[in-house]
């Protein structure tokens, strides 16, 4: 399922963004990519549980050949309510951000059934693919 969404080899350089607001205090993956076992996670992102008003985030890259998931890097962060109205654009992963507010109604964005996710295009809407 992995190589139908992502190239082999894997991008050496690369970044992955996230903007989340968790519904609890527990512990969980929020993304990975894991040997067709199941059984080491080659690349991942973890939050652990919430403690004290402060949780750790944990970055998993492990090398080839390796028997078991590598924690390569974490860090911690505190709780602190979150802007949801505003996008932000980071240029080069070094730069500060360049932030558009915008509004948008109190009502939840619902998807179909039937919907789909794409990455690097999207379906009929738009002909443009990432290059």
């Amino acid at each position: 399922m992995a190589r139908a969404h992502l190239p082999t080899p894997f991008y050496r350089d690369f970044s992955i963004v996230f903007h989340l607001k968790p519904t609890s205090d527990n512990a969980g993956v929020i993304f990975s990519i894991t040997d067709s076992n199941q059984k080491i996670m080659y690349l991942g992102v973890k939050l652990s549980a919430m403690e004290d008003g402060k949780r750790k985030v944990f970055f998993y890259y492990t090398e080839p050949n390796s028997n078991k998931s590598q924690e390569v890097a974490s860090f911690e962060v505190e709780h602190k309510p979150l802007d949801l109205d505003q996008v932000s654009f980071y240029e080069d992963c070094v730069s500060e951000p360049k932030i558009v507010k915008f509004e948008r109604s109190s009502d939840d964005l619902e998807i179909e059934t039937n919907s789909r996710i794409y990455v690097g295009q999207s379906g009929a809407d738009d002909p443009d693919k990432y290059e």
